[in-house]
């Protein structure tokens, strides 16, 4: 199907705000008969689906006001910016990080229970916090370095 069978009579905004805007437009549906077609434009965004290298995916929770609950999803993000190339490499930005602090928190967590259980507090915890932080620094390299790869 070459043209479009929608037929735009005319078009109005129903509601506005910082994130969206409703539209409704008066249209000649395709079957000829008149009709109303909600319209809902949003402003750029991405979703981000991060995995690192045992093929975990980067998952976070919210409050949906719409479910009335809280929603596991992968990260998100609006934006002003019209390139979604910029919304994918902070979407990247924010998983890499997420990727670094899990890395600390690992080294961290294990140095914890190597004083605790050594009682040679506070040397494991620093050892394990410098571990955490070289190894996150080389899983974020790694992980930069593919991408760069990928796209050049």
């Amino acid at each position: 199907m070459s043209e479009d069978p929608w037929r735009t009579l005319g078009s109005r905004t129903v509601y506005t705000n910082a994130w969206l805007r409703l539209r409704e437009d008066t249209v000649i549906r395709p079957d000829g008969q008149p009709g109303i077609y909600g319209v809902v434009e949003m402003n750029p965004s991405v979703g981000v689906v991060a995995v690192n290298d045992v093929n975990e995916i980067a998952l976070v929770t919210q409050w949906r006001y719409t479910l009335g609950r809280i929603a596991v999803e992968i990260p998100t993000g609006g934006s002003e910016a019209s390139d979604p190339s910029m919304l994918a490499a902070l979407g990247l930005a924010s998983g890499v990080g997420l990727q670094l602090a899990a890395t600390v928190l690992v080294g961290l967590g294990l140095g914890y229970v190597a004083d605790r259980a050594l009682h040679t507090s506070p040397w494991f915890l620093l050892v394990g916090l410098l571990l955490g932080i070289l190894g996150g620094g080389y899983s974020v390299v790694r992980r930069l370095m593919k991408e760069i790869g990928r796209s050049g």
